[in-house]
């Protein structure tokens, strides 16, 4: 036990002022450029230095009863950073969304300003992104609802199987076919 303990404050460089003791290395590798993510499975490919790390991390979850051996170590040490790295792409995820709500609203709120024109397109030309007449309609084949083409284009690329009228989570990303006839009763509709 003690052994394990001092090469994780060696791996870790305990007297170096970045931390040592339990988990130093751990702190060690979070000053990497890539933040300390080890995509590989562990910290092996990280050189000498992640191996010891990777052994002496492997050896503290065993010692603290967290794990029943090296290999299960390892597939928590694999677990923790797949978790990881969802909720980086998860704040990334809520950063678009974020970005794509204010852009909504803003659309919204200058629909809102304009005068009701009498007379004015169905509802049914109007794309519910951009709130504006569409010129390439295109209909989502799993809804049947249609878009403007370069901006469900633009939603699908956040959300690749999410509707953003319904907001309905679908199984696959969604297909897209042009809207013909809605096209055709648009172009009759502006002569």
């Amino acid at each position: 036990q003690r052994r394990a303990h001092a090469r994780s404050s060696e791996a870790g460089g305990g007297g170096d002022g970045r931390g040592g003791g339990r988990g130093g290395g751990l702190a060690a590798q979070a000053g990497r450029p890539d933040g300390g993510r080890h995509r590989r499975g562990g910290l092996e490919h990280c050189g000498a230095l992640g191996a010891e790390v990777a052994e002496a991390v492997r050896a503290e979850l065993v010692r603290l009863r967290l794990a029943t051996d090296g290999a299960d170590a390892e597939r928590q040490l694999r677990l923790l950073h797949e978790e990881q790295d969802r909720v980086r792409q998860e704040k990334t995820f809520n950063r678009e969304m974020d970005e794509a709500l204010l852009q909504a609203v803003c659309a919204l709120s200058l629909a809102a300003e304009r005068p009701p024109v009498a007379g004015g397109p169905p509802d049914q030309f109007i794309c519910p992104i951009s709130l504006c007449v569409m010129k390439d309609p295109v209909i989502v084949v799993q809804s049947g609802i249609s878009y403007e083409r370069g901006q469900i284009e633009e939603a699908l690329r956040v959300q690749p199987r999410r509707d953003p009228k319904t907001n309905q989570e679908w199984p696959a990303p969604l297909a897209l076919a042009p809207n013909v006839n809605l096209r055709s009763m648009i172009r009759e509709w502006h002569e």
